[in-house]
């Protein structure tokens, strides 16, 4: 059949086709994914074998969608509780060339253990042990203490397909788990959803003699959900919202288990008549990277002074126009 190249722009996790040869001889095309791209090449996985390599751009062709109708053969695994550290961060969340050659290292041709943690969008996430004749060691441990990793919690979401893998995992030692019969933590959880519910009403009926009156109810809150705060001073007790055309008025925060903040910009800022509101329009966020908005703020500071405070902090010292004090922000 023709081929044909791919016709967008590419952009990493792009699915396409993309050749392959093994000691000079003919290429093939296989489905890939695109992962990086350098300059006029690209790196790409082979999803039905799971190896890399670097191709050039040209050479990629669009996937047809008959490809599409089997299943990727290759299985995805990620480490569980564990996230570049500042010297492996590049393009935002991807790990650097060394800390993936190291974790090769470390596994090529070597007797692993793999301890299933959670499946999330068909990505399982799991706990990695070496192990030798009489020691086990955590891959995890290794490249913290080596510094490529940190230790890092899991999503939410994860935490949640962790809890329901142990409760299927204790059903099916007590024999009690079935197959195909649904599952029984999640029945259980809104079994005991309904119970406190009930409990509640039951209290507040059987008390006439509490006095009535309306109230105020908040939520459903959400986790993922965003909020925002402005970095002034001047403002920081304003609140702060958004246009209601602003794809960002529902701006969701993919990772809330993330403890660094993210940042917003906007190309018109207005406060409203009695100077407790601003609202923000034409708005951008900013790509979700440890430590953007220190890097942003010193860039747009006229003057400023870093000190060592400790091996881990840094004190800014920050000279805003017609402020003759200075502000003092630790990181």
């Amino acid at each position: 059949c023709t081929l044909n190249p791919v016709a967008v722009s590419l952009y990493p996790n792009l699915l396409c086709l993309a050749p392959y040869a093994e000691n000079q001889q003919q290429s093939f095309y296989y489905r890939a994914k695109i992962l990086h791209l350098c300059g006029t090449n690209v790196e790409v996985i082979y999803l039905d074998f799971g190896n890399t390599a670097v191709v050039s751009s040209s050479s990629l062709r669009e996937l047809p969608s008959d490809l599409l109708s089997q299943p990727f053969q290759a299985q995805e695994f990620q480490i569980a509780e564990m996230c570049p550290s500042a010297s492996s961060l590049i393009l935002g969340n991807q790990w650097s060339s060394s800390a993936r050659n190291r974790f090769i290292v470390l596994v090529k041709n070597q007797s692993v253990i793999v301890s299933l943690y959670s499946i999330l969008y068909d990505v399982m996430r799991v706990e990695l042990f070496i192990t030798s004749e009489s020691t086990k060691t955590s891959l995890l441990d290794i490249l913290v203490k080596e510094g490529h990793a940190v230790k890092a919690e899991e999503s939410f979401d994860s935490q949640q397909s962790h809890e329901t893998l142990m409760t299927l995992y204790k059903d099916m030692e007590k024999g009690a788990h079935v197959p195909m019969s649904g599952n029984n933590f999640w029945k259980r959880r809104k079994s005991e959803e309904e119970e406190l519910i009930n409990s509640l009403f039951d209290h507040f009926s059987k008390r006439p003699e509490l006095p009535r009156m309306k109230v105020h109810l908040k939520g459903p809150s959400s986790s993922y959900k965003a909020s925002f705060h402005s970095l002034s001073q001047k403002n920081r007790y304003r609140t702060v919202s958004l246009e209601k055309t602003s794809i960002n008025s529902m701006a969701m925060n993919e990772n809330p288990h993330h403890k660094h903040q993210r940042m917003l910009v906007a190309g018109l800022v207005s406060v409203n008549s009695i100077g407790t509101r601003v609202m923000l329009r034409h708005t951008t966020l900013l790509p979700d990277i440890p430590g953007l908005p220190g890097l942003v703020t010193m860039l747009f500071t006229p003057i400023m002074e870093l000190r060592s405070v400790t091996p881990t902090q840094l004190i800014k010292t920050c000279f805003p126009p017609n402020v003759k004090r200075p502000l003092n922000c630790v990181f």
